[in-house]
């Protein structure tokens, strides 16, 4: 897992996502960034970045093929989830509220239930 560290999705695009589950490198990622195929999931927590997280890095997580794709939104305490990347955008977006739970598509038998992440208001 990775925290705050940057991607490497093209020769030019190098977006720092606030959490990346990465694949096991013997290296630990000392020997360059992760790239698109080294990533599992991608999490933006997004209070007043939600217009550019759901624009601008939605396509380029899209476009770079990374499968998994969530967006926190903070304020109203709900995880879009975008899976099955296109050249553009991810064919598949669902928005989980607070009732719900969410799980890695590589992992699903993870489940992150959304009430402990976001306590009451």
């Amino acid at each position: 897992m990775s925290s705050q560290s940057p991607t490497l999705l093209s020769g030019r695009s190098l977006p720092q996502p606030d959490l990346m589950l990465v694949r096991r490198r013997k290296d630990c990622y000392l020997g360059g960034h992760p790239q698109p195929k080294d990533v599992y999931l991608i999490v933006e927590i997004a209070e007043s970045s939600l217009a550019y997280d759901r624009t601008v890095k939605t396509r380029l997580y899209a476009k770079a093929g990374i499968p998994d794709y969530w967006i926190i939104d903070a304020k109203s305490r709900a995880v879009e989830v975008h899976r099955d990347p296109s050249r553009t955008d991810y064919r598949t977006v669902e928005r989980v509220t607070r009732r719900g739970t969410v799980s890695p598509a590589a992992f699903p038998d993870v489940a992150i239930v959304l009430r402990e992440l976001f306590p009451p208001a």
